[in-house]
């Protein structure tokens, strides 16, 4: 009996697996999916809140938003800019330290 002449019944989406090769097994595709949008989320790039531009392209005059220092800026999630030490009793975080 020849299997040429057959065709395969249509696979299952729930089924269907993809072939990770660098890792060397087998993932669902929903993890991928929600893996894939975990990343997304993990990569959300910081923007200031009034000019809605990355920190590097921000043109805004720029000061802590709670000691009102200009000393040591950055970007936090929340789009405001904060000084090292107000970042650190508040456990904000930077883009590239998130």
């Amino acid at each position: 009996m020849s299997l040429m002449g057959k065709r395969r019944p249509p696979l299952c989406r729930a089924r269907i697996r993809l072939i990770l090769p660098a890792v060397g097994g087998t993932m669902d595709q929903e993890k991928l999916n929600s893996e894939s949008e975990a990343f997304a989320m993990a990569y959300k790039e910081f923007r200031c809140l009034v000019c809605d531009q990355p920190e590097n392209r921000c043109t805004c005059i720029k000061y802590c938003a709670l000691c009102k220092t200009d000393y040591r800026l950055r970007l936090t999630e929340d789009g405001q800019f904060y000084c090292a030490d107000c970042r650190e009793a508040c456990g904000y975080k930077t883009q590239d330290e998130s």
